[in-house]
């Protein structure tokens, strides 16, 4: 087993052979829309059989079958498909891999319309966690956050889900649902406004009465991540009991990692006197795993392993990938199919005691993904403290993206697996809470972040403060039509105007 510290520093030679290889050996060549279809589904199938690093653990989890899916793919095209429909055919055969790295983007961005709702998955159901009710003009429709949907356009809400989640991306069941349900506001992409409103089915949160709205389309705009600037990504506060937060939104910024971690030391450093550390990496979708290095390195004071990781030995990867290729020492793919695992080390940021060394939490979600997923299991495979919320994930792969002939668009699949400290592949798990916390209906129509108050009073438990607990009852003020409900006895520490205050 090679060591990523210790791996010599050769060249790889890229042979002529290689790199004739670095594109299947597939003739690019029709006379039909049909035939030209039907051989890019051949190159996607070529090409993802030679870079995929999860066949044989896809085969074990969900029972993929690729030449079955590509079968099917090719037997959906005829004379008249049409490139939307051609479009749909790659998404599903993207999606029918249970893998959150595997996706297919069309070249040409289409004009996207989006209803003003956002929908949360919870253990329960699917209810409305926010609404831009200002882009409801003229009128305001009766909904809030906290309603349940029961159904979409007269369809049960969990058939709807089952449908519309063919056509995304994810590593776990849990994930697949969360992602397809916040994107039911731009699920379906039209080339011109739709005629229809957004018809659902709720049931009132504060009433319980069933009804249906309409909902209008909007036209989508999209801010980009890349505007987002450190403060936006790395945030930072300290409640009441000197509890800091250390929130993470991405493991990505445009002007390099560099900066990012300088910045997270700089944040770190005014969390230095707090008495316990949240580090809050809910909906965090990934980027690069130095990143999450830098956080762990404040909470050690000896080298830890982040995990294993084996590359898909092929000729793509050592050609879009080099520095891979030979950091892994590839050998010919004819010979080897995979690399040799080698361990990706964490450095401490000091030996002699931890920079912080006081009880540090994670607070997760089904939304963290990729190098956020691998930031958690390290964390919870070196036994630095515990992890709160939902399963993560489940994704982390390195993925290689490659074009599609006829300006088709471009697909990627995962390269590089990674195999945690925990005996077992992050992909398609991700990593355990030791305590589950989630939002509730409640949460939601009182806007609360029930899921970073409940890691708090944890950690305020854990630190044995339990006796500034205050259970009381919810002020009438606050509920609307309250006593149709059963009594609600809450722990909190912090009164609710605090935290809906610190939430703005």
């Amino acid at each position: 087993m090679h060591n990523y510290n210790n791996l010599p520093c050769s060249l790889l030679l890229l042979t002529c052979i290689g790199l004739t290889h670095a594109t299947p050996p597939i003739t690019i060549k029709a006379d039909s829309r049909k035939e030209q279809y039907l051989q890019a589904i051949d190159y996607v199938a070529k090409t993802a059989k030679d870079i995929y690093c999860y066949w044989d653990i896809k085969k074990e989890q969900h029972g993929v079958d690729w030449q079955t899916i590509i079968n099917d793919a090719k037997n959906k095209v005829n004379d008249n498909t049409t490139f939307k429909q051609f479009q749909q055919i790659l998404t599903g055969v993207a999606s029918s891999l249970h893998d959150g790295h595997v996706n297919y983007i069309p070249d040409s961005l289409q004009q996207v319309f989006y209803t003003p709702i956002s929908v949360k998955k919870l253990p329960d159901g699917y209810y409305i966690s926010q609404i831009e009710q200002d882009k409801m003009w003229p009128y305001r429709v009766d909904i809030e956050p906290g309603d349940k949907v029961l159904a979409v356009n007269n369809q049960p809400i969990d058939a709807y889900i089952e449908e519309k989640g063919k056509m995304m991306s994810a590593s776990t069941a849990y994930a697949l649902q969360s992602r397809t349900a916040s994107a039911m506001h731009a699920m379906d992409k039209f080339e011109t406004a739709p005629k229809d409103n957004l018809k659902l089915t709720i049931e009132k949160y504060a009433t319980q009465q069933v009804k249906m709205i309409e909902l209008p389309w909007l036209n989508y705009q999209n801010p980009s991540s890349d505007r987002q600037s450190l403060s936006d990504i790395v945030q930072t506060k300290i409640l009441p009991g000197n509890i800091g937060i250390l929130t993470l939104t991405s493991m990505h910024y445009q002007s390099g990692n560099e900066a990012h971690i300088a910045f997270i030391k700089q944040v770190m450093d005014t969390l230095k006197n707090t008495k316990a550390l949240i580090v809050d990496v809910r909906n965090n979708g990934g980027g690069y795993g130095e990143i999450g290095d830098s956080v762990i390195a404040h909470f050690i004071n000896k080298k830890v392993k982040r995990y294993q990781a084996q590359l898909k030995n092929s000729y793509q990867a050592i050609y879009a990938r080099p520095e891979l290729a030979e950091l892994f020492q590839q050998t010919d793919p004819a010979i080897s199919e995979y690399s040799e695992w080698i361990d990706y080390d964490i450095q401490p940021l000091s030996t002699e005691k931890p920079a912080y060394d006081k009880p540090v939490y994670i607070l997760t979600n089904e939304r963290c993904f990729s190098a956020c997923d691998t930031f958690v299991d390290s964390f919870s495979s070196n036994h630095l403290g515990k992890v709160l919320g939902a399963q993560t994930g489940g994704g982390t792969g390195y993925p290689l993206w490659f074009k599609l002939p006829w300006q088709f668009g471009n697909f990627r699949f995962s390269i590089l697996r990674g195999f945690s400290n925990h005996d077992r592949y992050l992909e398609g798990i991700g990593t355990i809470p030791d305590v589950e916390i989630y939002n509730t209906p409640r949460d939601l129509y009182h806007k609360l972040d029930g899921e970073l108050i409940g890691a708090y009073n944890f950690v305020m438990n854990e630190l044995k403060h339990t006796s500034q607990v205050q259970y009381a009852k919810k002020e009438m003020g606050l509920k609307t039509n309250f006593s149709m409900r059963q009594t609600e006895i809450v722990p909190f520490y912090i009164e609710e105007a605090y935290w809906q205050k610190v939430q703005r």
